[in-house]
């Protein structure tokens, strides 16, 4: 079984971890690409830019407890899925755990302005809820129920 990537045979096998393994990494289907190094630059800017914001405001522990929760309510979610509808899927995504760190974000600067391009004033808060809502209906749309399951998970975690 997979190491890392959240599977049933890898929870079977007693491989735990993966239920929080899985938001640590970006898949590779294609191998090394210039692709994969832009979105995982992109992915850890985002984590980098967001999670500084949120350890300044809200202290180390309380953001690591959000991350490390938002992972694990995530890889449940997606576990309890792929377990129910008997799925070999090796499922690998660091969405939840960022998605959960934008909304929190977001729900702490209401009134935040960033500007797209550099150039058109957009109230922050709206901006994160597009991209969020963005994201699920792209998993609806290539019916990857697991990545919405996780991502539905880690957002109600977040929220509470």
């Amino acid at each position: 079984p997979p190491l890392f990537g959240l599977s049933e045979s890898g929870i079977a096998h007693h491989f735990y971890w993966q239920w929080i393994s899985y938001g640590l990494f970006e898949p590779a289907p294609n191998g090394l690409s210039f692709s994969l190094f832009l979105n995982l630059s992109f992915i850890l800017y985002m984590t980098w830019l967001f999670g500084a914001s949120l350890i300044q405001r809200l202290g180390l522990t309380p953001f690591f407890s959000l991350f490390f929760g938002a992972a694990l309510s995530g890889g449940l979610g997606a576990w309890v899925l792929l377990t129910t509808l008997g799925s070999p899927e090796l499922f690998i995504t660091p969405t939840p755990p960022l998605s959960a760190l934008l909304l929190v974000w977001a729900l702490l600067h209401k009134e935040a302005q960033i500007h797209l391009f550099f150039i058109i004033a957009v109230n922050a808060r709206l901006a994160i809820y597009l991209l969020i809502g963005a994201s699920i209906l792209i998993d609806l749309s290539h019916q990857n129920f697991a990545s919405l399951s996780a991502t539905v998970a880690s957002l109600l975690y977040a929220y509470t």
